[in-house]
């Protein structure tokens, strides 16, 4: 008897063709994710910076840690470093700056005091340089 029998039978075909397209889809796959792990992520927008920085743990900073500055205290017109560099931790300054925009500013020393984010004896420490608009 000879070797070669004449065609293989047609599912031992079928199985080749089969496994050979699986190993092509297997090496697409390596090689799209090879490319992509090469590639540079997408920056990020502000937005999403902000949010997540605004949401990750920060130490509440202690009143006696920070050195008073001398000067006057323009509570409508601080922004969120303002509010850290008169003692507030960036998660309190950013709300802080949120509660201003909610409640049409700081026209007043009441308008301030029900502000529940700053840090216990602030208002009584900074009292005599808070500075509302007239």
């Amino acid at each position: 008897m000879d070797a070669w029998n004449g065609p293989p039978p047609i599912w031992e075909e079928r199985l080749g063709v089969c496994l050979f397209a699986l190993g092509l889809l297997a090496w697409t796959g390596v090689e799209a994710w090879r490319a992509r792990v090469m590639e540079r992520p997408e920056p990020l927008r502000v937005e999403e910076l902000l949010f997540a920085l605004d949401w990750m743990p920060s130490a509440s900073p202690q009143m006696a840690d920070h050195p008073a500055p001398s000067g006057p205290i323009d509570v409508d017109g601080l922004d969120s470093a303002g509010w850290v560099r008169w003692g507030l931790s960036p998660r309190q300054a950013a709300s802080a700056v949120r509660y201003r925009k909610a409640v049409g500013g700081f026209t007043h020393r009441s308008v301030l005091a029900r502000m529940r984010v700053l840090p216990d004896g602030w208002l009584e420490r900074h009292e005599k340089d808070l500075v509302f608009p007239n």
